[in-house]
């Protein structure tokens, strides 16, 4: 492999391996709720605009530092045409649906605004960023659903399971990194985050905007984290823990995703 390609790579993918679950599962659960045309068209833009992150921090962060190195131009190319492509991709699907799915998307923008600052500051691993950033990727479940005619409740349901999903994720993983890491992190605030999403989640069955499956979903959840915290979890490294937590995320995708359709 050349050094070219390298540095390519290094411009256009994240080094968050975690955050192309959190980008995913929101674009397959608003396909699977609602598909459409549109929809799809909305996801390959949403996922145009994860890919020009990348790029677009590189370039935001050589400027606030005042250098440019032969990256900074790369980045700047990269993430200009992906923001292009994101934008023409959402105008298709303007014109072929309603336009209102660009409110979740617009609402979004201040949280991802959140995540980008601390990017570019290299405070892309704080909790405030992870959360932003993971909490922003459920609108475009919202805006796919929206374009594939759903009613604005389950649009909205939509955005509130999927943050249910990453808010208590986010706190078990950094949680289980300080286990494997010999340390002694307070096991509460997981524990509780997920009884908290469960209970969220039945209350959203009970006035009939998530299936009973979304429930399901977060009970596996919920005993994924107090095994993974309790004294018989197994030791696992970074990589393994992070590939287990994308399994869970497919799961509770697929059982909500089949949930609405039944």
């Amino acid at each position: 492999m050349t050094q070219q390609a390298v540095s390519l790579r290094k411009v256009l993918l994240p080094a968050e391996h975690g955050s192309w679950g959190f980008v995913l599962e929101p674009l397959l659960l608003g396909l699977l709720v609602a598909p459409s045309r549109a929809g799809l068209a909305i996801a390959l833009g949403v996922l145009a605009l994860f890919l020009a992150r990348q790029p677009l921090k590189l370039a935001a962060a050589d400027r606030l530092r005042r250098t440019f190195h032969p990256r900074t131009a790369l980045s700047l190319r990269w993430g200009s045409l992906l923001g292009l492509t994101a934008a023409a991709l959402f105008c298709v699907a303007a014109i072929t649906t309603r336009p209102y799915f660009l409110i979740p998307l617009v609402a979004a923008a201040p949280i991802i605004l959140v995540q980008f600052l601390h990017d570019i500051r290299r405070e892309g691993r704080a909790l405030v960023a992870e959360v932003a950033g993971a909490t922003a990727a459920g609108a475009a479940a919202s805006a796919i659903a929206i374009a594939g005619a759903a009613a604005p409740s389950i649009a909205a349901a939509l955005w509130a399971l999927l943050a249910l999903r990453a808010i208590p994720s986010i706190l078990y993983v950094r949680t289980r990194l300080r286990l494997e890491r010999g340390q002694a992190p307070s096991l509460i605030t997981p524990v509780a985050a997920h009884l908290l999403a469960i209970m969220i989640a039945t209350t959203l069955w009970r006035v009939g905007v998530a299936p009973p499956l979304a429930i399901a979903a977060f009970v596996i959840l919920f005993l994924r984290c107090a095994i993974g915290l309790s004294p018989i979890r197994r030791r696992a490294p970074a990589k393994q823990i992070g590939i287990a937590e994308l399994v869970y995320g497919a799961v509770m995708i697929l059982l909500t995703g089949i949930g609405y359709r039944l």
